[in-house]
């Protein structure tokens, strides 16, 4: 005779999370996410800044060639 009542229901619920708590398929493009993220960042912040610098040096250049004129 098989169980089909809620003691039942509730050992195929208890597997099942087992099962999910066990597998690490998911773990590891969560840690390549991450990576991608943080080197995203990390790109993001040094195109910045050497985009500040690269203006600042036209800028100059400009000012030095404006007074070489006059």
């Amino acid at each position: 005779m098989k169980d089909t009542g809620f003691a039942a229901r509730a050992r195929h619920l208890v597997r099942q999370v087992g099962r999910l708590l066990r597998d690490r398929r998911g773990v590891t493009a969560i840690e390549y996410g991450l990576i991608a993220s943080a080197v995203a960042v990390a790109l993001a912040a040094s195109v910045i800044t050497i985009g500040q610098d690269v203006n600042s040096y036209f800028e100059d250049t400009h000012d030095a060639i404006e007074n070489a004129a006059e």
